[in-house]
C-alpha cells in the first residue's frame, strides 16, 4: 500500500513524531540562526564555508531558492534547536530537488532528532509534489554524518574529486540521491525509527 493510501488524511502535513517536531523558519530565527551557522561546529560544514555573511546578506541567504524550511525541536525539552532541514533548488520541469540538513552541536540524541527530520521532510517533498528524486549534495568530510544510511536510505549518484577545499586539502564532493521508488519501502523500514509507537498516519 502507499504513502497516500495508507494516510487516514493525505492532506495533513506530518510535521511531528512523540518525540521530534518540525517549525517552519521564520523572520525572527534569523539572528539566532546566524550565530548557530557560524558555531565553531558548523563554521566549515554548512554552506557559507566559515564566511561572514551581513546580518541582511543572510537573512535574504535563507529564503533565496528555497522551497521550504524547517528548524528541527525536541518535543520533550522546551530549548533551543537541534537542527535544520531544508529543500531547495526545487526543479519542477524535471522533477528534482535538494535538501540540506545541519545539526547544531555535538552528536548524539540531537544526531538522531535531525535524521528523523530529514525523514519528515522527504515524506513532506514526496507528498507534496511530483518529485522524481531528492538530491543530497555532500562533502566528503561530512559523509561521516550520514552513517550506516548510505547504501541504504541513500544512493550514492555520483562524486567529484577534488572539489571542496578544506584544512590544507580538497575534498570529494558525493551527490545522494532517494527516488519516489524506493522511498515507500524506506519509509516502512524506517516507521519505528521516524513514529516510534504512533501509526505513520
Amino acid at each position: 500500500m502507499g504513502m497516500i493510501e495508507r494516510d487516514r488524511d493525505p492532506a495533513r502535513a506530518r510535521l511531528g513524531t512523540e518525540s521530534t517536531f518540525l517549525v517552519p523558519l521564520a523572520p525572527e530565527h534569523a539572528a539566532g540562526l546566524r550565530n548557530l551557522e557560524l558555531s565553531e561546529e558548523l563554521a566549515f560544514r554548512w554552506r557559507h564555508a566559515g564566511a561572514h555573511p551581513s546580518p541582511e546578506q543572510y537573512s535574504a541567504s535563507l529564503w533565496t531558492d528555497v522551497l521550504c524550511s524547517f528548524l528541527v525541536l525536541d518535543k520533550s525539552h522546551d530549548a533551543a534547536p537541534l537542527g535544520l532541514v531544508t529543500a531547495y533548488q526545487p526543479d519542477h520541469s524535471n522533477g528534482h530537488c535538494r535538501v540540506a540538513a545541519a545539526r547544531f552541536g555535538p552528536a548524539g540524541p540531537s544526531g538522531r532528532h535531525v535524521m528523523r527530520a530529514v525523514a519528515l521532510l522527504l515524506d513532506y517533498l514526496f507528498r507534496g509534489w511530483p518529485f522524481r528524486k531528492i538530491y543530497f549534495e555532500v562533502p566528503e568530510y561530512n559523509l561521516g554524518q550520514f552513517g550506516s544510511g548510505v547504501g541504504s536510505l541513500f544512493v550514492e549518484e555520483a562524486r567529484l574529486p577534488d572539489y571542496v577545499f578544506l584544512d590544507g586539502r580538497y575534498w570529494s564532493l558525493t551527490f545522494l540521491t532517494v527516488s519516489r521508488e524506493r522511498w515507500p519501502t524506506e519509509r516502512e523500514h524506517l516507521s519505528r525509527f521516524i513514529f516510534g509507537s504512533e501509526s505513520p498516519s
